[in-house]
């Protein structure tokens, strides 16, 4: 038997760089693996299976079959003579924007690696399958924290002091993340970006000659992150929390502004949804000082999660393969 971690992650800044050709997007944004994580155990089996619920005192969407964890058995072309018999424990809220399903394949990937039978000649190519299965799979392979540029699957490691403390305010309402996008088309126009309240449009070339790129092509506010996180500096990191898809989200579902305005009330040095949404993470010193901000937070979300950043994506924590 073989138990796999699948982390979730947050994106403490994101930014809409272009839309490509073949219907995606380009990003710059930062993720962060938090330790709010699914369980995957895996057994060897005469046939394949996948059984998804909820863990004990947890309530949500049952991901639409087949979910990502079937995709990834299929598409592993998985080798040996024993088949993989999957339990997913979800812990990670469908449709937040924590990078649920990426984490649940990440996890898969590398436990079934550790399943195969040591006798097959072609060991399972875990980051090869990682860029099939989605754009934000290879980072939940990495974990850490990295800017992610292209569709958010060119990953730069960046250095951050100490674990952050995040409170993770959860919402029953869910977003897909192409209604978000597709939402973000219409109300941004080509060449504009959100202006720095996230409630208009304006020219991107006012945006560059306000907000200057360095000579490495990374934003300011991706650079004082950058720094910040570095240091250690969370007053800072949380003075440059920003998506700019809360301007979408926030169309779609007006509730979520109210909710980013509930985190910072309770206390959040600063807050910002993440991904796609509909989960608002909010920024705060320490562990103590999170676990306040929760309580004061709780009555405003249909679920709290106090959480910190960890150097560490999806992982296999214990079982030996066939």
């Amino acid at each position: 038997m073989i138990r796999a971690l699948a982390r979730a992650k947050i994106n403490p800044y994101l930014s809409v760089r272009g839309r490509r050709p073949d219907g995606y997007h380009d990003l710059e944004t930062i993720m962060q693996s938090i330790s709010l994580a699914d369980q995957l155990t895996v057994t060897a089996s005469d046939h394949a299976s996948v059984n998804i619920y909820w863990a004990e005192g947890l309530r949500g969407e049952i991901p639409d079959r087949p979910d990502i964890v079937e995709r990834t058995v299929v598409v592993s072309r998985f080798e040996g003579d024993r088949r993989p018999a999957i339990d997913l424990e979800k812990r990670i809220p469908v449709g937040a924007g924590l990078g649920g399903a990426s984490a649940d394949a990440a996890a898969a990937l590398l436990a079934l690696r550790q399943l195969q039978d040591r006798s097959v000649a072609n060991p399972l190519d875990v980051d090869g399958f990682a860029r099939q299965l989605g754009a934000d799979v290879p980072f939940c392979l990495l974990g850490g924290t990295a800017l992610a540029t292209g569709i958010g699957d060119e990953l730069q490691p960046m250095e951050c002091a100490g674990p952050l403390w995040w409170v993770i305010g959860v919402s029953d309402f869910l977003l897909k993340t192409p209604e978000v996008y597709k939402r973000f088309d219409e109300m941004i126009p080509a060449g504009h970006v959100p202006s720095g309240n996230g409630t208009r449009a304006r020219s991107k070339a006012t945006f560059n000659e306000t907000s200057p790129t360095g000579e490495s092509g990374v934003s300011g506010s991706v650079a004082a992150l950058t720094e910040a996180l570095k240091a250690g500096d969370v007053e800072t990191v949380a003075q440059n929390l920003s998506n700019e898809l809360e301007i979408a989200a926030f169309d779609l579902l007006p509730e979520l502004r109210q909710r980013k305005s509930e985190m910072v009330r309770a206390g959040g040095l600063g807050a910002v949804m993440t991904g796609s949404g509909s989960a608002i993470a909010g920024l705060c010193r320490d562990e103590a000082h999170a676990r306040e901000v929760a309580s004061a937070a709780e009555t405003g979300f249909e679920r709290i999660e106090v959480v910190h950043s960890t150097d560490v994506g999806a992982e296999v924590v214990s079982g030996e393969g066939c």
